[in-house]
């Protein structure tokens, strides 16, 4: 790890601190590797810590059971998103994992196609078979549905979620009661709740975001240098190794202006937002006065609260100065 030369970027945390005179400061930075990112680190003189980068955002829509539906594997009508990013499917002679194959610059996309339609193709006989019985030479790994008792998914029986499959995210309410039907309320609406999604640690290089203590339940600010919108997050799920930038529909949908939500796959992909977001976590957080079940409203709350505990009086102070930073993002 080596210490950089503090650009405008940095600046904005030095400026927020000032009228407190808690002033930040770039103590370590670190290469996301996959993505040849620099993710960095600051703190104060109370020990307070900051964690900033810049990435684009791919949309995560974990949380929200129009996520997968068994009948829509692909997300081409009615489910948010391919099963592919839900179900692992391995291959038994040589162990890959035909739904998400790694690394993925090792395979062509015609390989990573072939992959892929083996990968349906298995779960569509898994699926006909009532899930009880998998082809030989497969094993399979639920990782985003939430699975009843006996492994098999749970599939929602009613409400307005009737036939789809119950999705999960790391982050979860804690409800003691009104959890849902396959303990759906239990999980952080991506439609309702901004997130951000952190990275697992890969096999040969960890996420710096971790190792500078950055856990699922710290919050985050999000900007978009592009056009102005600031919005407050909390870090609500964990994510592929290789993918530093993602965020619940809600959170992209207001990074970029918009109010229409996704029904399908393609939907959801037209909410990718390509260029540079800022992203702010604040390590730590999670047990900064926490408010359950988690919302905007409070998460926002909680946010301007150690804003102001900073030196950030109000919320314009870190737009302005965003605002007159932006060219040099």
């Amino acid at each position: 790890m080596k210490y950089r030369t503090i650009t405008p970027l940095m600046a904005f945390i030095l400026f927020a601190c000032a009228g407190q005179a808690q002033t930040f400061s770039i103590i370590d930075s670190s290469i996301f590797t996959p993505e040849q990112k620099t993710i960095y680190l600051f703190k104060n003189q109370r020990e307070d810590k900051l964690i900033l980068f810049k990435t684009d955002l791919k949309v995560n829509t974990d949380g929200i059971p129009t996520s997968y539906h068994p009948q829509d594997l692909r997300g081409d009508s009615i489910a948010l998103n391919s099963i592919l990013n839900a179900v692992f499917v391995y291959r038994s002679r040589d162990n890959i994992n035909l739904s998400v194959p790694r690394p993925l610059t090792k395979y062509s996309k015609p390989e990573r196609s072939k992959m892929a339609a083996e990968a349906y193709s298995v779960i569509e006989q898994w699926r006909d078979a009532n899930y009880d019985s998998i082809l030989p030479g497969y094993r399979i790994a639920w990782k985003n549905v939430l699975v009843e008792s006996k492994g098999k998914p749970c599939i929602l029986t009613s409400g307005p979620y009737k036939g789809y499959y119950a999705s999960a995210t790391a982050l979860k309410n804690n409800l003691t009661t009104n959890k849902g039907e396959c303990s759906c309320n239990d999980q952080v609406n991506p439609f309702e709740v901004p997130t951000i999604v952190l990275a697992k640690n890969g096999k040969n290089a960890k996420n710096p975001i971790r190792t500078y203590g950055g856990s699922v339940g710290d919050l985050a600010i999000a900007y978009n240098t592009k056009n102005k919108k600031l919005v407050y997050a909390i870090v609500g799920d964990v994510g592929p190794a290789g993918n530093l930038g993602e965020g619940s529909v809600i959170l992209n949908m207001k990074l970029k202006g918009k109010d229409t939500f996704p029904v399908k796959r393609k939907d959801t992909n037209n909410l990718t937002i390509s260029g540079d977001v800022v992203i702010c976590i604040i390590p730590g957080s999670r047990n900064y006065n926490p408010e359950k079940p988690y919302s905007q409203a409070n998460i926002q709350k909680r946010i301007l609260m150690w804003l102001d505990q900073q030196g950030f009086p109000n919320e314009s102070d870190l737009i302005a100065f965003l605002e007159k930073q932006k060219s040099a993002l």
